[in-house]
């Protein structure tokens, strides 16, 4: 008899906790649609983001936890079923991705634009003892970021693949090039862990005539704006000043730096006369903050039925009553699943080349 108690496990998992299961990459379908997130959604979530630091300064901060939607993975059983592959790259888990991969996709990418604002700023950091607290900071939030669009491998090279990548396109590969990356996203990830563990290598530039280059491009624009709140002021994101008199530090810099609090301080006083080495701290504090309300207060719902056919079912009855999807993308995952199922592949099938039609 099915218990049914058992058969779906419903978790909240904050987004650190999500990406930085060791060995776990996520797989999403043939079926699924491309991605297809545009600049309302990007918008959104970096304002909610914005607004959620905004709330850990208040009354109600125990309360600022975003909830960011609801995921549904199955654990790939039969490595086999993933193509095209190279055998000797496939992480240790593979988690297909039955619904949630434009979240999972934008995370990855807005954890790339973070990384890459902090490890500038990292080259600024005065060659001096009393900034080594700050170093030890930018180290360890580089590594929370550098674990939500990489898997570590630890083989190959480079060792960190793209945590996500589709299927039919993309193949995680031992030590082949990045054009093994084919679809937007994947291939922007591979391109940016190139050049993260190539030393003195330029981060990459992707077209903002293209989706991804536009979501990217307004990402990095609102991050601007975060890290200028120190010399903007608005009411759109708080000043250093403000971050570290009501957060605590701990959430920002691992343990209290007093050092570092007291240039922060020294910075709201002088105003439009800051020395360099003040906007710098200042500018951190700020990504540090939203940083740290992404990975550690933002959530996901995390279903992950125990077979397929719960999957597919869940994945309907959520999106069939909304209006994202129209009523050949939900048929379509039941018409691969089966065939998948009965002939092993979908990919060239009569089924394959009957949907396609319907979809022209």
């Amino acid at each position: 008899m099915i218990d049914i108690s058992k058969a779906f496990g419903i978790p909240s998992q904050k987004i650190s906790g999500f990406f930085q299961q060791p060995g776990v990459g996520f797989y999403i379908p043939l079926y699924q649609r491309a991605y297809s997130w545009d600049d309302e959604n990007i918008r959104q979530l970096m304002e909610d983001i914005c607004r959620g630091v905004q709330t850990m300064l208040t009354k109600e901060k125990d309360t600022a936890i975003r909830f960011l939607g609801t995921v549904i993975l199955v654990t790939e059983t039969d490595k086999n079923q993933i193509q095209p592959q190279d055998k000797t790259a496939l992480p240790t888990r593979i988690d297909k991705v039955i619904d949630g991969q434009q979240r999972i996709s934008t995370i990855a990418l807005l954890s790339c634009v973070l990384y890459q604002r902090i490890e500038l700023l990292r080259h600024k950091v005065p060659n001096d003892p009393n900034f080594d607290g700050l170093k030890e900071a930018i180290e360890s939030h580089l590594n929370l970021l550098r674990d939500v669009f990489s898997v570590d491998l630890n083989r190959g090279v480079p060792s960190r693949k793209p945590i996500i990548i589709r299927g039919s396109q993309d193949t995680w590969t031992l030590n082949g090039p990045d054009t093994h990356y084919v679809s937007s996203v994947s291939s922007f990830l591979a391109a940016f862990i190139r050049s993260v563990i190539t030393p003195r290598s330029a981060f990459p530039s992707i077209s903002k005539q293209t989706l991804v280059g536009k979501n990217l491009k307004q990402m990095n624009d609102a991050l601007t704006e975060v890290a200028n709140a120190h010399i903007s002021k608005t009411d759109d994101f708080p000043p250093a000043w403000e971050i570290l008199r009501h957060v605590p530090q701990d959430e920002l810099w691992l343990y209290e730096r007093p050092e570092l609090e007291s240039i922060v301080m020294q910075a709201e006083q002088q105003a439009n006369l800051m020395t360099p080495e003040q906007k710098l701290v200042c500018e951190l504090v700020q990504l540090f903050a939203y940083c740290y309300y992404l990975l550690q207060r933002c959530c996901f719902t995390v279903i992950e039925p125990v077979k397929d056919v719960w999957a597919f079912d869940m994945f309907q009855s959520l999106n069939a009553t909304g209006t994202p999807l129209t009523a050949i993308e939900t048929f379509k995952p039941l018409v691969m699943n089966k065939a998948e199922r009965l002939d092993g592949n979908f990919k060239g099938s009569l089924s394959d080349i009957a949907l396609s039609q319907v979809d022209q």
